[in-house]
């Protein structure tokens, strides 16, 4: 006899105790009553458990394939195949970082001249590397003048946002090396018109969100109508860098029908390349393109960083005056601030109290972890911090440190 399950039923399967004890019990009931009574090493005992094994991958299975039928449940590849055949999504592919280091030659050694392409870098002796690149409409080879310093354009080895490095720690040449110079990325190495944000694989969640925006793209009253759930589906589908998008009409009301997308990305602002990217794929500045005349009038820009410095003295219990605990704190506080939506979402702002929450949120119950973390302030302060529309808030740990108590 056929059973019809319930979605709720398939997407919760029993546990393999379960299954294992509905077959004994069913066993049971057709007469073998001494079914339990065997060793575990019998014959009669194998068969149970090859039979409850069966039973439960067959159960795993139709849960899968059900997940796999839903956008808010599928994953992994199951998610890839789904977007593909249903939405027309592909799931973007990450991107390897790219910007520029400065050679300094502080000893005279110069002047040199050698290409981009013989030269790599690296994050310490062995930390991740990044190999010189040669350009379109960058002058190749480079002359390092005698006391002077020039500019070498790299990319990472590797696709991953892992490869986004903080000032200076691009500090190390191997391959190529020059004796008597030093290196180092500045603040806006990434931020150039060849600067690239390094990115992961699309996640599952922002494929799913793209899958979820896809349907504002159709028209809904005439062939030229967009939505602003279809703008966010072309923005984000322009970059893997763009995993936050805000969409407004009406900023400038003496330009009606204009159409304003700020994205972001997930360390906040995107370089200029991606902010072209995007423009180029929603719209041109000027009449033309797929999207048009729905599109004529939108302009791309990235969202400006708010940084929140976050300073002051955590006092930790001795066992946790570590660079690791303090590691786990900063994590802690980089993924908080990495879910705020464009404009700071339904508050706005960033929450002192929030903060001093995450700051303890390692201790968990404990009262003898996290001890006291009542100097802490934001940009200077105890208050909550509004955001702008076009902001994200970045945080500085710059001046958050631990201290052991007496």
């Amino acid at each position: 006899m056929s059973t019809t399950f319930t979605v709720g039923e398939l997407l919760n399967p029993p546990t393999y105790d379960a299954v294992k004890t509905g077959v004994y019990d069913a066993l049971i009931a057709a007469g073998f009553t001494a079914i339990r009574s065997y060793s575990p090493e019998s014959l009669p005992v194998c068969l149970v458990e090859t039979e409850s094994a069966a039973l439960d991958q067959a159960n795993q299975t139709a849960a899968f394939l059900v997940q796999a039928g839903y956008n808010s449940l599928a994953s992994g590849d199951a998610l890839t195949r789904l977007s593909s055949e249903v939405y027309q999504d592909t799931r973007l592919a990450g991107k390897r970082a790219r910007g520029f280091v400065n050679v300094v030659d502080t000893r005279g050694v110069g002047p040199r001249t050698f290409s981009a392409a013989s030269v790599s870098f690296s994050r310490g002796i062995n930390g991740k590397q990044y190999a010189g690149v040669v350009l379109d409409g960058v002058a190749d080879p480079i002359v390092l003048p005698k006391f002077g310093t020039c500019k070498v354009y790299i990319e990472a080895v590797a696709e991953g946002s892992a490869y986004n490095a903080s000032v200076g720690e691009i500090n190390t040449m191997i391959r190529g090396v020059i004796p008597g110079v030093t290196v180092s990325n500045p603040a806006n190495w990434q931020l150039d018109a060849y600067g690239v944000a390094g990115a992961d694989t699309e996640t599952d969640a922002n494929l799913q969100q793209r899958n979820k925006t896809k349907w504002e793209t159709n028209s809904q009253y005439k062939v030229s109508t967009n939505t602003q759930g279809a703008y966010e589906h072309m923005a984000r589908t322009a970059s893997v860098e763009v995993t936050r998008v805000r969409v407004d009409t009406n900023l400038d009301l003496t330009d009606p029908g204009r159409v304003d997308v700020t994205i972001a990305g997930p360390a906040g602002a995107v370089s200029a390349g991606t902010v072209t990217t995007v423009q180029t794929a929603i719209a041109p500045l000027q009449i033309g393109g797929p999207n048009i005349p729905e599109t004529a009038k939108c302009v791309v820009s990235s969202a400006a960083n708010f940084v929140v410095t976050i300073a002051g003295v955590v006092v930790v219990d001795p066992a946790y005056n570590t660079t690791a605990f303090r590691t786990q704190i900063i994590t802690d506080l980089q993924t908080w601030f990495g879910s705020f939506t464009i404009g700071g979402g339904k508050l706005g702002k960033v929450s002192y109290e929030r903060i001093i929450g995450i700051l303890t949120y390692r201790a968990g119950l404990s009262n003898s972890i996290v001890l006291d973390a009542t100097s802490i302030t934001i940009n200077g302060g105890t208050s909550d911090l509004p955001i702008a529309f076009n902001q994200v808030p970045v945080p500085d740990f710059t001046f958050l440190t631990l201290q052991a108590a007496p």
